[in-house]
């Protein structure tokens, strides 16, 4: 091995538990061109690669090149700093094939929860209440405790109901939704009373979800606001109740003709 033309340097937002990218930046520190530059990272146990090479064609004198590595921190690995190898694999000039050893750090933090909101349902008419179901997932390493999901919407929508403390320990809160424990990858359903102006049009309509959480020592965090699409339907023009109303009303005629015959 020599000593290396191509200085490197990493960094990376990476987390334990999570999938990430670890970003190499390649800076040609002599005066001529390097070529058919060849990377190969090399990961400490607590990683584990899912793209392991990566190849830059050519660095001009002093041009700085980025290579991206896919890598996996595992579950059981610690926050902090850690080192990885870069192994290049380069041309200069008529040298061929030379090949160099690297060492490079990046910082990898303790575990984090992220969320996704998988679905939201429901059957909303103008001039009527409805039930939103809003399903979300943890996408993230951690189990949060005393979850709650809150949505947020605006005119032609309101939530129904009024406040009451008594939503944040398991009774339903109007824009607020008790979960409780989530664990990683789980899905949780979060429902919700919505009035509907008279006046809605038939169509979506935004709408915020935002989650609220404890983590493992009790400190309090809420999510980055998601925004979600709400759909109000064209009242129809034959509801359960009309249907029911009009079909007693032709038995009723039904019943009628046959008495009057009778009485012929």
């Amino acid at each position: 091995m020599r000593r290396t033309p191509l200085e490197v340097e990493g960094a990376g937002d990476l987390a334990v538990g999570m999938k990430g990218e670890i970003e190499v930046s390649i800076r040609n520190k002599l005066n001529r061109d390097v070529k058919n530059v060849e990377l190969t990272i090399v990961t400490p146990k607590s990683m584990r690669p899912l793209s392991s090479s990566y190849f830059i064609e050519s660095l001009k004198p002093f041009e700085v090149g980025i290579a991206k590595f896919r890598v996996e921190v595992l579950r059981d690995a610690t926050s902090g700093s850690y080192r990885f190898y870069i192994i290049e694999k380069f041309d200069l000039g008529d040298l061929e094939d030379l090949l160099c050893v690297v060492e490079a750090s990046v910082y990898i933090k303790s575990g984090v929860a992220c969320f996704d909101v998988v679905s939201v349902e429901g059957e909303l008419y103008p001039d009527e209440t409805g039930e939103v179901k809003v399903v979300v997932r943890n996408m993230g390493n951690l189990t949060i405790h005393n979850c709650v999901v809150e949505l947020l919407v605006s005119t032609p929508l309101t939530i129904a109901g009024g406040s009451t403390l008594s939503g944040i320990v398991g009774s339903p809160q109007p824009g607020l939704h008790f979960i409780g424990e989530l664990n990683p990858n789980e899905v949780a359903t979060a429902r919700f009373k919505i009035d509907i102006d008279k006046d809605a049009g038939a169509g979506f309509y935004p709408a915020t979800v935002k989650i609220r959480y404890d983590d493992d020592e009790g400190y309090t965090h809420e999510s980055n606001p998601m925004t979600v699409f709400i759909e109000v339907r064209e009242k129809p023009l034959l509801n359960p109740v009309t249907v029911t109303a009009i079909t007693l009303i032709v038995m009723a005629l039904i019943a009628g003709l046959k008495f009057a015959r009778r009485r012929r």
